[in-house]
Protein backbone atom coordinates (compact mmCIF):
# COMPACT_ATOMS: atom_id res chain seq x y z
CA UNK A 1 0.00 0.00 0.00
CA UNK A 2 1.40 3.24 -1.34
CA UNK A 3 1.07 6.00 1.65
CA UNK A 4 -0.12 9.34 0.13
CA UNK A 5 0.07 12.54 2.36
CA UNK A 6 -2.22 14.94 2.33
CA UNK A 7 -1.18 18.96 3.26
CA UNK A 8 -3.71 21.03 4.07
CA UNK A 9 -3.02 24.77 3.51
CA UNK A 10 -3.99 26.66 6.64
CA UNK A 11 -3.07 29.88 5.85
CA UNK A 12 -5.52 32.75 6.70
CA UNK A 13 -6.87 32.66 2.73
CA UNK A 14 -7.73 29.36 3.44
CA UNK A 15 -10.72 30.77 5.99
CA UNK A 16 -12.86 32.12 3.28
CA UNK A 17 -15.31 30.59 1.94
CA UNK A 18 -16.08 27.70 3.33
CA UNK A 19 -12.61 26.00 1.33
CA UNK A 20 -12.17 24.25 4.94
CA UNK A 21 -15.12 22.31 4.33
CA UNK A 22 -14.28 21.75 0.73
CA UNK A 23 -10.77 20.36 1.51
CA UNK A 24 -12.75 17.64 3.91
CA UNK A 25 -15.06 16.53 1.09
CA UNK A 26 -12.06 16.91 -1.54
CA UNK A 27 -10.53 14.02 1.15
CA UNK A 28 -13.94 11.95 1.78
CA UNK A 29 -14.01 11.47 -1.67
CA UNK A 30 -10.79 10.64 -2.56
CA UNK A 31 -11.12 8.37 0.61
CA UNK A 32 -14.18 6.51 -1.36
CA UNK A 33 -12.33 6.37 -4.93
CA UNK A 34 -9.79 4.24 -2.39
CA UNK A 35 -12.57 2.25 -1.53
CA UNK A 36 -14.21 1.36 -4.47
CA UNK A 37 -11.64 1.89 -6.94
CA UNK A 38 -8.05 -0.69 -7.57
CA UNK A 39 -6.24 1.88 -6.34
CA UNK A 40 -3.75 0.81 -2.91
CA UNK A 41 -2.68 3.90 -0.84
CA UNK A 42 -3.43 5.12 2.97
CA UNK A 43 -4.17 8.07 3.16
CA UNK A 44 -2.25 10.21 6.27
CA UNK A 45 -3.49 13.84 6.62
CA UNK A 46 -1.18 16.77 8.35
CA UNK A 47 -2.40 20.46 8.06
CA UNK A 48 0.37 23.35 7.00
CA UNK A 49 0.72 27.10 8.42
CA UNK A 50 3.85 27.99 10.11
CA UNK A 51 4.46 23.92 11.34
CA UNK A 52 3.23 20.41 9.78
CA UNK A 53 1.36 18.59 12.31
CA UNK A 54 -0.88 15.56 11.70
CA UNK A 55 -4.78 15.71 12.10
CA UNK A 56 -7.90 13.68 11.37
CA UNK A 57 -10.34 13.88 9.06
CA UNK A 58 -12.81 15.22 11.46
CA UNK A 59 -10.82 17.82 13.10
CA UNK A 60 -10.26 19.47 9.27
CA UNK A 61 -13.12 22.35 9.65
CA UNK A 62 -11.99 23.37 12.79
CA UNK A 63 -8.43 24.02 11.92
CA UNK A 64 -7.23 27.63 13.14
CA UNK A 65 -6.31 29.44 9.63
CA UNK A 66 -4.76 32.72 10.31
CA UNK A 67 -1.24 32.57 10.05
CA UNK A 68 1.00 32.18 6.92
CA UNK A 69 2.71 29.38 4.99
CA UNK A 70 5.97 28.35 6.31
CA UNK A 71 7.75 27.03 3.05
CA UNK A 72 11.07 26.26 4.75
CA UNK A 73 8.62 23.82 7.14
CA UNK A 74 7.21 22.60 3.69
CA UNK A 75 10.58 21.92 2.33
CA UNK A 76 12.07 19.74 5.21
CA UNK A 77 8.93 18.08 5.20
CA UNK A 78 9.16 17.38 1.63
CA UNK A 79 12.31 16.02 2.44
CA UNK A 80 11.24 13.18 5.14
CA UNK A 81 8.00 12.14 2.93
CA UNK A 82 10.23 12.03 -0.35
CA UNK A 83 9.43 8.22 -0.84
CA UNK A 84 5.38 9.35 -1.03
CA UNK A 85 2.66 10.63 -2.89
CA UNK A 86 1.85 14.14 -1.24
CA UNK A 87 -1.35 15.96 -2.14
CA UNK A 88 -1.53 19.95 -1.39
CA UNK A 89 -5.16 20.92 -0.46
CA UNK A 90 -4.34 24.44 -0.66
CA UNK A 91 -6.16 27.67 -3.01
CA UNK A 92 -3.00 28.10 -4.34
CA UNK A 93 -2.82 31.84 -2.70
CA UNK A 94 1.69 31.63 -2.89
CA UNK A 95 3.60 34.31 -4.02
CA UNK A 96 6.15 34.26 -6.60
CA UNK A 97 9.10 34.55 -4.41
CA UNK A 98 6.91 31.71 -1.97
CA UNK A 99 6.96 29.27 -5.15
CA UNK A 100 10.79 30.46 -6.19
CA UNK A 101 11.55 29.39 -2.80
CA UNK A 102 10.00 26.05 -3.44
CA UNK A 103 11.80 25.59 -6.70
CA UNK A 104 15.04 26.70 -5.25
CA UNK A 105 15.55 24.32 -2.46
CA UNK A 106 12.84 21.53 -3.53
CA UNK A 107 13.13 20.94 -7.51
CA UNK A 108 14.25 17.07 -6.88
CA UNK A 109 11.46 16.31 -4.43
CA UNK A 110 8.22 17.77 -6.57
CA UNK A 111 7.54 15.48 -8.72
CA UNK A 112 5.24 13.53 -7.07
CA UNK A 113 3.29 16.46 -5.17
CA UNK A 114 -0.42 17.35 -6.67
CA UNK A 115 -1.90 20.02 -6.13
CA UNK A 116 -5.42 20.16 -5.55
CA UNK A 117 -7.19 23.46 -5.51
CA UNK A 118 -10.53 24.45 -3.74
CA UNK A 119 -10.83 27.60 -5.39
CA UNK A 120 -9.96 28.71 -9.24
CA UNK A 121 -8.87 32.11 -8.31
CA UNK A 122 -5.70 31.84 -7.49
CA UNK A 123 -4.68 29.09 -9.76
CA UNK A 124 -2.65 31.25 -12.15
CA UNK A 125 0.61 31.48 -10.21
CA UNK A 126 0.90 27.96 -9.71
CA UNK A 127 0.38 27.83 -13.34
CA UNK A 128 2.73 30.58 -14.24
CA UNK A 129 5.68 28.83 -11.93
CA UNK A 130 5.92 25.68 -14.21
CA UNK A 131 6.63 23.75 -10.91
CA UNK A 132 3.76 21.43 -10.79
CA UNK A 133 3.38 21.06 -14.81
CA UNK A 134 0.38 18.44 -14.98
CA UNK A 135 -0.21 17.95 -11.50
CA UNK A 136 -2.56 21.07 -10.54
CA UNK A 137 -6.26 20.34 -10.46
CA UNK A 138 -9.59 21.62 -9.39
CA UNK A 139 -11.50 19.71 -5.95
CA UNK A 140 -13.96 19.43 -8.64
CA UNK A 141 -12.02 17.27 -10.92
CA UNK A 142 -11.09 14.53 -8.20
CA UNK A 143 -11.33 12.10 -11.23
CA UNK A 144 -8.83 13.47 -13.67
CA UNK A 145 -6.25 13.41 -10.54
CA UNK A 146 -7.15 9.71 -9.99
CA UNK A 147 -6.88 9.20 -14.08
CA UNK A 148 -3.27 10.70 -13.74
CA UNK A 149 -2.66 9.03 -10.82
CA UNK A 150 -3.49 5.47 -11.96
CA UNK A 151 -1.45 6.21 -15.15
CA UNK A 152 1.65 8.09 -13.65
CA UNK A 153 2.45 6.22 -10.77
CA UNK A 154 1.28 2.50 -11.67
CA UNK A 155 2.41 0.74 -8.64
CA UNK A 156 -0.74 2.11 -7.03
CA UNK A 157 -2.96 0.00 -8.72
CA UNK A 158 -4.00 -3.28 -7.28
CA UNK A 159 -4.41 -6.72 -8.65
CA UNK A 160 -8.01 -7.33 -9.22
CA UNK A 161 -9.45 -11.28 -9.35
CA UNK A 162 -10.70 -11.75 -12.18
CA UNK A 163 -14.59 -12.00 -12.83
CA UNK A 164 -15.51 -15.87 -13.12
CA UNK A 165 -17.33 -15.65 -17.09
CA UNK A 166 -21.04 -17.14 -16.95
CA UNK A 167 -23.38 -18.51 -19.75
CA UNK A 168 -25.00 -15.49 -21.08
CA UNK A 169 -27.84 -17.43 -23.43
CA UNK A 170 -28.72 -19.20 -20.18
CA UNK A 171 -29.60 -15.95 -18.49
CA UNK A 172 -31.05 -14.55 -21.60
CA UNK A 173 -33.51 -17.76 -21.77
CA UNK A 174 -34.30 -17.80 -18.02
CA UNK A 175 -35.33 -14.20 -18.43
CA UNK A 176 -38.15 -14.79 -21.11
CA UNK A 177 -39.20 -18.37 -19.55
Amino acid sequence: MIPVNILIDSSGSMNENAKLVIARETIKTLNLYHLVSGLSFSLNIYQWGEDIKACRLDDITHIECDKKNNFDQLVNWLFDVQDTLVFVISDGNFTKSQLDNLKKNAAGLLDKVYFIIVEQEDIASLRASLLFDKRIFLSSHISALIATLEMAHPEIITQQTSIESFDTETVIEDDWA
